[in-house]
């Protein structure tokens, strides 16, 4: 499943998170979710899944959660 950065950032709007927060939930650096979402850089086809699964993880347990903000 291919994951653009506009689903990216309206996934994180919809919850209420800021960038660090969905980086720092995912454990994540907050660049790679800017870079993402901007489209500067395309995550390798390594990594891609792992940091896509993770943003997704930690948006789930963000929207369930205030602990996040």
């Amino acid at each position: 499943m291919i994951v653009t950065g506009t689903q990216i950032r309206a996934a994180r709007a919809l919850v209420g998170l800021r960038r660090t927060d969905l980086a720092k939930a995912a454990g994540l650096h907050a660049n790679a979710v800017s870079y993402w979402e901007r489209h500067v850089h395309i995550p390798s086809a390594q990594r891609e899944p792992v940091g896509v699964r993770r943003m997704r993880e930690a948006l789930e347990r963000c929207q369930r959660s205030v602990a996040c903000r």
